[in-house]
């Protein structure tokens, strides 16, 4: 073999020797419980090329918040932030995680007396973080236990009809804030 020929294998194998992890997506966002994302980590070479048949193997620095499985499917535990590693031989590579999940529905006043056939009321109702800080994102869903007493509208609004007491429950994820409402 002619020294320029060895040369050429060795440029060639060089090429295919890898360079450096790439993840997608960059930075995840899981919002509720058991949510999943599927990161790809390709090893690739120097030219920007992805190495068949490679794969990165996968880890969490903190599992309670998010588990990545071997195949780089990540779970949502507990809201928090982790930061999730493919390995390659020595190449690493890391992307950040941020899990928001809600924490405690708020529904202020807790109470209210209407007039039957009244004005309506619209309670104050938020998702919480695990911070205590309103999630802006989150839908709070709300239903009356008897419609026939109040009835809640698209809004939030809440229709006075007949006399009675009922509860609205404000939902949001498994997280739930009740509004005891009377109509006199």
């Amino acid at each position: 073999m002619t020294r320029i020929a060895a040369l050429g294998l060795l440029a060639l194998a060089a090429c295919n020797t890898p360079d450096h992890i790439e993840i997608d997506p960059k930075q995840p966002v899981l919002k509720r419980r058991g949510e999943t994302v599927q990161l790809h980590g390709k090893v690739m070479n120097r030219r920007g090329q992805q190495l068949a048949g490679e794969w990165p193997k996968w880890k969490s620095s903190v599992p309670f918040t998010a588990t990545v499985d071997e195949h780089g499917l990540v779970t949502a535990v507990a809201s928090g932030h982790a930061l999730l590693t493919a390995t390659y031989g020595d190449l690493t590579a890391d992307v950040p995680v941020d899990v928001s999940l809600v924490e405690f529905v708020r529904a202020e006043p807790a109470s209210y007396t209407l007039k039957a056939d009244g004005d309506p009321v619209k309670p104050a109702v938020a998702a919480l973080g695990a911070n205590g800080r309103v999630l802006p994102d989150r839908q709070v869903a709300m239903t009356a236990e008897d419609s026939k007493i109040v009835h809640v509208d698209s809004e939030g609004k809440l229709w006075p009809s007949v006399k009675g007491t009922t509860k609205v429950h404000a939902v949001c994820d498994d997280h739930e804030a009740v509004v005891t409402v009377s109509v006199e």
